[in-house]
């Protein structure tokens, strides 16, 4: 029978939407339900300012609703894929290939356009009851989101469904599409850059991948003012603003991806052979790729559940590699099984590929822990570099001199070579080495006994900023009492490592402290956990001088293993307390300000 030569077929159109209504209905009900729940959660005193708040989390949720609803939508209607004789039977039928694509593609585009329409109805008349400007269009950019948010996944589902034949492998395709950059981190971060000294596993280009990582980033944002009396009171006549977060960059973007997979699929499905129905992949040629994928992703998944869940001690690190191959061999086979259909897939033949799979897994081990491209020694050239972070916490350095002390310092670590023990700060000698006070005798060091000799350590954090744009990211441990540690001492107690908080206003990175002093209002601190409402400006700035006076003297590394003593004070039971520190925090009206001050910060004290 000869083929219509149209795009759009009414009649599958309206079976889709019929046959298939209750799912859409059930998504429809999911949405009322989130919407009414940040309602209900939103206390009744200050809701017409925190429901607005709490609204943003809408965005993010519909994120998760999407990748399950559109990975559902297009598996019911592309449906008859996955059966020889629904499959042979429909395309017998007079629309062209184009046509049934076209048509399904608007079935499920209109399975999210409808509960999404609804969800802005019931927005709209709770948005109007906030006191923000312009409240109401924030339903519209819901409708819009979550929209392009299916747009997204659903392109990516159907394009799953054409490179298969059966759902059970749809399922693991579009996992994959959506989250293969992360587990590829997982695994490289896991089993590769430990065989690595120092090296962090980069993560912009998995978080860049992962779609899921693009939607729990802010879609609106409420713009810094007060709203709020001493008493938590809302001010009269106060209308705040709100601006669109960084979620709008990527998410345009990410339904064009949508939109590309779905053409892509388009053309797969043109050129399908219809009797793949049932098959785990479309092609006979991609078999060799789905067996490795499906070797890899449950050796991944065995390994992930000894080491997040179970958790092994460093001496048992060993297992994870064991695990690794044991999952390697259960993956193989039944990926094996998914492509004959058939468990009767242990001949002798069989194993090959799987001897040179873990032939080729285990030599790309054994040449990172060589290091044969020399990565773990590599420092960079100080002319490449642009700028230095050091330490999570510390600021940006760009003068050579800086860069300079900082190629020191990963110089040092390179040659001490201390490995990493996460967790512990203070050790002992025991037994001729230094072991974390935790695991020591000392452990049970009772009054009267001689006092440990503790050694400190720390860890740094370097991040280098090529001037090509790169960035190398280094993690050491160093002993405190080291030239590193006295390096990295040095450089952390610098004022502008101090006084590194910043804040963003209207877009711009602006400093936090003078913010701050401008309206200065009260001082806590910790020890008393109380705050002094009658602190002036002229205090303030004297507490401030007094800080870089400490800074300048090289006594204001925020942690605590940089110091010595302890400050002693008697708790309200008259008891003796202990504290290593005491933070001390600046408020004015709207920001704030604080600094761990230590026993030997003399000027501050």
């Amino acid at each position: 029978m000869q083929s219509r030569t149209s795009f759009f077929n009414g009649a599958v159109f309206r079976k889709n939407l019929s046959r298939f209504a209750p799912v859409m209905a059930l998504d429809t009900l999911l949405i009322v339900i989130m919407i009414m729940m940040v309602w209900s959660r939103t206390g009744v005193e200050n809701r017409s300012y925190y429901f607005f708040n709490n609204v943003g989390s809408l965005f993010n949720l519909m994120g998760m609703v999407n990748l399950v609803y559109a990975a559902v939508v297009a598996q019911l209607i592309f449906g008859d894929l996955f059966s020889s004789r629904m499959c042979n039977a429909l395309h017998a039928m007079p629309p062209r290939r184009e046509c049934w694509f076209t048509t399904n593609v608007v079935s499920g585009l209109v399975y999210s356009l409808i509960p999404t329409a609804v969800g802005t109805l019931i927005l709209l008349p709770l948005l109007a009851k906030t006191i923000f400007a312009g409240a109401w269009k924030v339903a519209f950019l819901f409708f819009l989101a979550a929209n392009l948010e299916f747009v997204c996944f659903f392109g990516l589902a159907v394009f799953s469904v054409m490179m298969v034949g059966s759902r059970i492998t749809m399922i693991a395709g579009y996992g994959l599409l959506n989250f293969g950059a992360p587990i590829c981190y997982w695994l490289v971060n896991s089993i590769y850059t430990p065989l690595l000294y120092g090296v962090v596993t980069p993560t912009a280009l998995a978080q860049k991948l992962c779609p899921m990582q693009h939607m729990f980033a802010s879609f609106v944002v409420t713009d810094e003012v007060k709203v709020f009396d001493d008493f938590g009171k809302l001010l009269p006549d106060v209308q705040p603003t709100y601006s669109l977060g960084e979620a709008w960059h990527s998410i345009g973007w990410l339904a064009l991806a949508g939109v590309v997979f779905a053409l892509a699929a388009l053309i797969l499905y043109k050129n399908r052979n219809l009797e793949c129905a049932g098959d785990a992949v479309f092609s006979r040629k991609l078999i060799p790729l789905f067996q490795v994928l499906s070797a890899l992703f449950v050796a991944v998944a065995a390994e992930f559940f000894l080491t997040e869940f179970v958790g092994i001690s460093d001496d048992e690190n060993y297992l994870k590699y064991v695990l690794l191959f044991c999952g390697l061999l259960v993956g193989w086979f039944a990926g094996k099984m998914l492509v004959e259909r058939s468990a009767q897939v242990f001949q002798p033949r069989s194993f090959l590929g799987l001897g040179i799979l873990a032939a080729v897994l285990a030599a790309s081990m054994g040449l990172t822990k060589l290091d044969i491209l020399g990565i773990d020694d590599r420092i960079p050239a100080q002319e490449d570099v642009a700028k230095v972070s050091i330490g999570f916490n510390g600021g940006s350095f760009e003068d050579s001199s800086d860069i300079a002390q900082i190629l020191r310092v990963q110089q040092l670590a390179l040659e001490d070579r201390l490995p990493y023990d996460e967790g512990a700060t203070a050790y002992v000698m025991e037994n001729g080495e230094y072991v974390p006070i935790a695991e020591s005798q000392a452990n049970y060091w009772q009054e009267g006994d001689p006092l440990p000799q503790q050694r400190m350590r720390d860890d740094v954090a370097l991040t280098y900023t090529l001037k090509n744009g790169k960035t190398i990211r280094r993690n050491y441990f160093f002993w405190v009492d080291s030239e590193m540690g006295q390096i990295v001492k040095s450089i952390l107690s610098r004022w502008d490592v101090v006084n590194s908080s910043t804040i963003y206003i209207d877009g711009k990175e602006v400093e936090r402290l003078p913010l701050v002093l401008e309206g200065v209002k009260e001082l806590y601190c910790s020890t008393v956990n109380r705050n002094n409402r009658n602190f002036t400006r002229e205090q303030a700035d004297a507490l401030i001088a007094a800080i870089q006076a400490d800074c300048a003297a090289g006594h204001m590394a925020q942690a605590s293993q940089y110091h010595e003593g302890v400050f002693k004070f008697l708790d309200v039971y008259g008891d003796d307390c202990e504290y290593n520190s005491i933070n001390l925090y600046i408020q004015s009206e709207n920001y704030g300000w604080g600094v761990d001050v230590f026993a030997d910060c003399a000027n501050t004290i």
